[in-house]
């Protein structure tokens, strides 16, 4: 296609599209728009406009079928959220985020689901919702809601409504999706009144918990608060918030044998927000540690790197060599459950890190305690003595330091 024919078509100033050519975006005049990041699989780019008190970000999305070419998808967008200015992620995700967003077809398998669900936690990204119909894709047998915006807090910051329209499909199986951002201020502020005499009342707390939802989150994230607080002051995490719970999820109507299931772990929202912040500490040092051959789960490096190096050099294999030519795969079966705990803080201390830091990793890897849900009933506890926990954000930086350590012994005897 022709894609200067479509801008002067529709009267837009300018057009960028990705390298692959499946993302334009078309631009008017009063915007500039500048390409950050080019993947075949989204387009990052910075808009400037003059009526906006500063820049924005806004990252289009096409994403693959598979679900191991999301995974990589998914992990650059966390890479891009490390940025603290608004944000948009908005396109064709070609997953869901719960089963109600799926008719008509079965759900097989949850991982894709679940991939998907803590890359929206650990990017820091809200669901926008949408009005109008409930499905964006269809191929008139199962109906989907593949397309959808996030946004970040910074976003909500500087746009105080985002509403998305889907709307009617027309030559194409998808749904196209109106996006309206508004910073408009109310311009008659609510009344509120205050009496300070309320609060000696003995029952003040319970009544106000049950004004609303949001003012009792207001309640509880100081309990929280106080509890992150403890940790980084040295004082270990309760067991209620390493408490894991094991569940089976059934991946057929009527499951017959274990294969049927998909287990899946519930993990306390608390405990991912002090390996949030751990993470956060980690990565600044990820690149200044992890070899250059090492791409994944580093910040301001692509995973895509290396599968497209690794293609290459199968290539090269049928190349004449007189030294000859060895590829060597190496398949680390449930590798996050056999990390040692003692070896990974020895790597820790031998890479530089001070024992106070090491003492907060120990607190965070070591008090695992789960629990295998029977009925949707608690069947007792029992702890965990090494590994890592799946989709713990702070897991992946810790098994690639782990596996820094052998990485650096080929290298050695290379």
């Amino acid at each position: 296609m022709d894609i200067v024919y479509f801008t002067r078509r529709f009267g837009f100033h300018a057009i960028v599209s990705n390298a692959t050519n499946n993302i334009w975006c078309f631009s008017k005049i009063d915007y500039e728009v500048q390409v950050i990041q080019d993947h075949d699989q989204f387009l990052h780019l910075k808009v400037s406009c003059g009526i906006l008190p500063e820049d924005i970000f806004c990252t289009f999305i096409y994403a693959k079928c598979s679900r191991n070419p999301r995974r990589i998808l998914w992990e650059e967008l966390k890479t891009l959220s490390n940025h603290k200015t608004p944000w948009l992620v908005g396109g064709d995700f070609n997953a869901i985020l719960h089963t109600e967003e799926n008719m008509g077809g079965i759900i097989n398998r949850l991982g894709p689901l679940e991939d998907f669900n803590d890359m929206i936690l650990e990017s820091g990204l809200t669901d926008a919702g949408f009005e109008g119909e409930p499905f964006t894709w269809t191929n008139k047998r199962v109906w989907r809601r593949l397309d959808r915006v996030l946004y970040s807090k910074d976003w909500t910051d500087l746009f105080n409504i985002t509403r998305v329209t889907h709307l009617s499909r027309r030559l194409s199986d998808h749904h196209p999706l109106l996006i309206t951002a508004d910073r408009t201020e109310n311009r008659w502020p609510s009344s509120f009144r205050f009496q300070q005499m309320w609060v000696s009342h003995q029952n003040f707390l319970e009544t106000a918990k049950r004004c609303g939802v949001s003012l009792y989150m207001v309640l509880e994230s100081t309990d929280v608060w106080e509890a992150v607080r403890d940790f980084f002051c040295g004082t270990p995490m309760p067991r209620s918030f390493t408490a894991t719970s094991i569940t089976l999820i059934p991946k057929v109507n009527s499951p017959q044998t274990w294969a049927d299931y998909y287990p899946i772990s519930l993990c306390n929202v608390s405990n991912k927000i002090l390996s949030k912040l751990l993470y956060t500490k980690l990565a600044q040092a990820l690149p200044h540690l992890i070899s250059p051959s090492q791409s994944g789960f580093v910040p301001g490096r692509l995973l895509s790197d290396n599968i497209l190096l690794a293609q290459e050099m199968i290539h090269q294999l049928d190349l004449r060599d007189n030294r000859g030519n060895l590829v060597i795969k190496l398949d680390m079966l449930k590798a996050y459950d056999r990390i040692s705990w003692r070896f990974l803080c020895f790597v820790l201390a031998a890479m530089g890190f001070n024992s106070r830091f090491i003492s907060l990793i120990r607190n965070a890897i070591e008090n695992s305690w789960f629990t295998i849900l029977v009925n949707g009933e608690p069947a007792g506890f029992f702890k965990s003595t090494r590994g890592l926990r799946q989709e713990d954000p702070l897991s992946p930086a810790l098994f690639i330091l782990a596996a820094e350590a052998f990485s650096r012994r080929l290298i050695h005897y290379s």
